[in-house]
């Protein structure tokens, strides 16, 4: 929960770091869960200074390194 928490208050490498940990987890639908999480995370990184004062999305403004991330994450997701 406190991952999550970090996430949704735009703790990003606090909720990354935990969500990260998570991955390997006991339980199959939390290690699921984690690196879903860490999908959006990337996401998040990638648009969180990319917006606009109207909440129009600047594509120059994004950081392109978490977008690559955000889409080894996704493909890694599918794959497991």
């Amino acid at each position: 929960m406190i991952n999550a928490v970090a996430f949704y208050q735009g703790l990003f490498e606090q909720a990354n770091s935990g969500f990260q940990s998570l991955t390997t987890a006991n339980q199959p639908w939390v290690a699921e869960t984690a690196r879903y999480m860490l999908i959006r995370v990337s996401l998040n990184q990638a648009m969180e200074n990319a917006l606009d004062e109207y909440n129009m999305f600047n594509v120059d403004k994004a950081d392109k390194e978490q977008g690559c991330r955000a889409v080894e994450r996704i493909d890694a997701y599918l794959q497991a």
